[in-house]
């Protein structure tokens, strides 16, 4: 069944496997989608450009929705037996079964951010280009790089910054040759 306004999760989040382990039909990297578009953040994607599967350590999955959808999504992933944690607060609502965490955004930026980059990426859905999947969109490489920064700069005005985000930062920019 593929839920609420055709949303499922994933069964291979669930399972800490290498994409190349999981069933063809899923998208390797993101955990969320089919029958919407969906857009996956930080971890889910800079996980792809580390020398290994699992040498980047992540405590949530994020991934951004079509903001209309989120009550189905909310509906859906308690039906799957998730809690949901702060929903409607914020720009992203928490979902968590067991040591497995979603953040499901319905909006790129928080208030935290510079007016500039909140409105940069206000309609980030006209920024984005379709993926292999059909529903997964993307960044552009200049786009997710752009987001990367201010999200990093959201994390240092909030208290800073670990090795972790100097190494994304190194390891994307290498891959795309920024």
């Amino acid at each position: 069944d593929p839920g609420p306004a055709g949303f499922r999760l994933c069964r291979a989040a669930e399972v800490a496997v290498p994409p190349a382990e999981q069933e063809e039909d899923l998208p390797a990297g993101c955990q969320l989608g089919y029958g919407t578009w969906y857009l996956c953040l930080k971890g889910a994607v800079l996980q792809n450009y580390y020398p290994q599967f699992g040498m980047r350590q992540m405590s949530d999955n994020d991934v951004l929705i079509d903001p209309a959808l989120a009550p189905d999504v909310r509906k859906y992933m308690v039906a799957e037996g998730y809690r949901a944690r702060g929903y409607g607060v914020g720009c992203h609502d928490i979902y968590q079964k067991d040591n497995l965490y979603f953040e499901i955004h319905r909006a790129l930026m928080s208030d935290h951010n510079p007016p500039p980059i909140i409105q940069y990426y206000e309609n980030v859905k006209e920024r984005l280009v379709t993926a292999e999947s059909g529903n997964e969109l993307r960044f552009t490489n200049e786009d997710f790089y752009v987001y990367f920064l201010a999200h990093a700069a959201e994390h240092f005005r909030a208290g800073g910054l670990g090795l972790r985000t100097v190494l994304d930062c190194y390891l994307y920019r290498k891959a795309k040759r920024l």
